[in-house]
């Protein structure tokens, strides 16, 4: 009499439609065959303009990297005057703002940074806040806090409507 083996258990988001059926371990690793045509990266043409190469990209294609980039959830935050090094900040954010998920913070000049959030609460919190400091050191440090636009360019002044 020959011993019948047990079914593997299902995991989560897994459907037994056929408990007799057998798969290998090797079968399982072969990456699945998607129906889905694969985007080919199309290379656009090189420009020169007043002597410098350009690329030129359409209004839909910036926005459509931006999301792809998680720009869409991301925030500027312009100090004042003055602030921490960027190390502490990455530090210090998270905890002033009680990030949940987490968040990637860089410098985009001396005075602004970009941050990225994985949580969309997470950027309605912290967008929430337009203007606040930072405590480090016995010092405060004033910032005022943006939603991040294509149109972002650190070199101009941002009116507060």
């Amino acid at each position: 009499m020959a011993a019948s083996s047990s079914p593997q258990p299902v995991t989560v988001g897994e459907t037994n439609t056929n408990p007799n059926t057998k798969m290998s371990y090797s079968t399982t690793l072969k990456p699945q065959q998607t129906t889905n045509k694969l985007l080919k990266t199309v290379l656009k043409p090189i420009e020169f303009i007043h002597g410098e190469p350009t690329v030129r990209f359409t209004m839909e294609e910036r926005e459509q990297s931006a999301r792809e980039e998680g720009l869409h959830e991301a925030v500027i935050i312009k100090f004042a005057y003055r602030k921490p090094v960027l190390s502490e900040l990455r530090k210090l954010l998270p905890k002033q703002f009680d990030v949940k998920g987490s968040c990637n913070i860089g410098q985009l000049d001396f005075r602004h940074l970009l941050v990225r959030f994985d949580r969309y609460n997470d950027f309605v919190q912290v967008l929430s806040s337009s203007y606040g400091y930072f405590k480090f050191d016995g010092e405060e440090y004033l910032f005022r806090i943006f939603p991040w636009t294509s149109a972002f360019n650190p070199k101009e002044e941002t009116p507060k409507a």
